[in-house]
């Protein structure tokens, strides 16, 4: 009965907060979720590996294109963005503030330019 009440552990923070932090995830799950009832077990774990599969290739993505910070080791939502995950994860079509402002401040302005640090040319 005393988890139906949410009461969260630190009695400073408000109800809604550990909901919104979390949230991204719990939408990870529920999708998953739906998707095992619905196509059967295999589709969720060919989800979770095309997504870890993708996780891994973060080091030969272009700084352009890669604006990195943690990533979760199950696949699930983290903070990076690029292609190929918000693909995988049905986000593509969502224009986040972080798409257009976010981790550009440090990224070299173009392609070219982050082979030569990566190749110390």
């Amino acid at each position: 009965m005393a988890d139906a009440l949410n009461v969260p552990s630190d009695p400073s923070s408000h109800p809604l907060e550990s909901r919104l932090k979390n949230w991204e995830q719990t939408q990870f799950d529920l999708k998953m979720e739906n998707l095992r009832r619905l196509f059967g077990t295999h589709e969720p774990v060919k989800r979770v590996m095309e997504l870890e599969a993708v996780n891994a290739s973060l080091p030969l993505y272009p700084d352009v294109l890669r604006r990195a910070e943690v990533v979760s080791g199950n696949g699930a939502p983290g903070s990076r963005t690029d292609p190929a995950r918000e693909i995988l994860l049905g986000r593509d079509g969502i224009v986040d503030w972080e798409d257009i402002y976010g981790g550009m401040d440090e990224c070299p302005l173009d392609f070219h330019t982050d082979l030569e640090r990566r190749n110390k040319v």
